[in-house]
């Protein structure tokens, strides 16, 4: 568990990173929790309901980021 846990901080920190802020927004948290994802099934391949949650977390990010650019045009 705590080498999925330093996986997981690693992916975060570079997402944070490449963004140039360490606040986050909820289009963010979609993303990091796909990173989340990913890095366990880096593990286990086979572990069927992550890749749903994965799915889950795309669709997600994307109805929140467009909700987010709306917003932000007006």
């Amino acid at each position: 568990i705590l080498i999925v846990h330093q996986n997981d901080c690693i992916i975060w920190k570079i997402h944070l990173q490449e963004k140039g802020s360490v606040s986050s927004t909820p289009v963010d948290v979609a993303i990091m929790m796909g990173l989340f994802k990913i890095a366990r099934l880096e593990g286990n391949p086979y572990h069927w309901d992550s890749w749903e949650d994965l799915i889950g977390y795309t669709v997600n990010g994307q109805v929140l980021a467009v909700k987010q650019m709306k917003e932000e045009k007006k």
